[in-house]
């Protein structure tokens, strides 16, 4: 069958679904159907017969909502590739511009060091860490040390599970592996010492509006790393209070936060950070950056 009557089909099925990127779906599910790299599926005119039915059960599983990447198995976020089950949330674009903020000033940090300037190891605390997906790609890239921390094990056990598979990756470039720790803990609860560096993307939705998520999110994320509580803002709360006990002199603390808590979330942390908002590529305030005041040493 030619791919381009294939593809039609599926185009035409999707669109009917009311899925909105159905031309990307069809073709990177049909890249998957093959077991090819995406850029090379435009190479291919005709697709065997015995792949078509195969293929089309996954467009009809795209059709039911199911999310593309949890129908393919994997997303590759940031530098690093990320299975996903059931257990964890699929990671969105914008968590990747607050990793990409936390890489530039890890790289700075370390770019004084070249310049003379006594730099003691970096460590980070990925709070709330799910697939590890942020530590992971932290790590990865910088080679700062990374703590990965959630209160689900099943999610722990996920983290650790991703950092074998892209050590696997890493040792097949000849890098060296990444050895972050893992710690199952209730937010701060089983946290014993300080760190340079926390982040968190907690759950932020109000409990109230879990019902009117997209079908994507709603079916197929864990109610767990959703649930927000009745404002959605009930680990703020927690971090506010005491996560500036967990950080260094001059530690920095990056928070993802939904689009209508930016200030409010601000005003929880002014009292022992000095807060910046940052906007996300939609111009919506989405990011936390807040450094400890030299105050709250102790």
């Amino acid at each position: 069958m030619k791919k381009s009557e294939i593809l039609t089909i599926a185009y035409d099925k999707l669109k009917a679904s009311n899925i909105p990127d159905y031309e990307d779906s069809a073709k990177r599910l049909l890249a998957h159907a093959l077991g090819l790299e995406y850029v090379d599926l435009f190479k291919l005119e005709n697709i065997d017969d015995d792949k078509v039915s195969d293929y089309l059960k996954l467009i009809d599983e795209r059709c039911n909502h199911a999310p593309l990447d949890k129908i393919i198995g994997y997303k590759y976020f940031y530098t690093i590739k990320i299975p996903f089950n059931k257990n964890v949330l699929t990671p969105r674009y914008e968590t990747e511009l607050m990793v990409d903020r936390i890489v530039t000033d890890i790289r700075i940090i370390y770019a004084q060091a070249k310049l003379g300037v006594n730099i003691s190891p970096i460590t980070v605390l990925d709070m709330c860490t799910g697939s590890g997906c942020v530590g992971l790609a932290i790590a990865n890239t910088t080679g700062a040390n990374v703590t990965l921390c959630d209160v689900d094990n099943n999610a722990l056990n996920i983290a650790k599970s991703n950092n074998e598979l892209n050590n696997k990756i890493r040792e097949s470039k000849g890098e060296p592996p990444i050895n972050p720790n893992f710690v199952l803990s209730d937010m701060f609860d089983d946290i014993k010492w300080k760190f340079n560096i926390i982040v968190c993307n907690p759950p932020y939705i109000k409990s109230k509006d879990l019902n009117k998520l997209e079908i994507e999110v709603r079916d197929f994320d864990p109610m767990l790393a959703l649930d927000g509580g009745k404002d959605g803002l009930d680990f703020y709360r927690r971090i506010a209070k005491e996560g500036h006990k967990y950080l260094k002199d001059g530690g920095i603390m990056y928070l993802e936060v939904g689009y209508d808590q930016a200030s409010k979330v601000a005003k929880m942390l002014e009292k022992n950070y000095e807060v910046q908002i940052k906007k996300d590529l939609a111009n919506i305030d989405r990011f936390i950056i807040a450094k400890k005041r030299v105050k709250n040493a102790k």
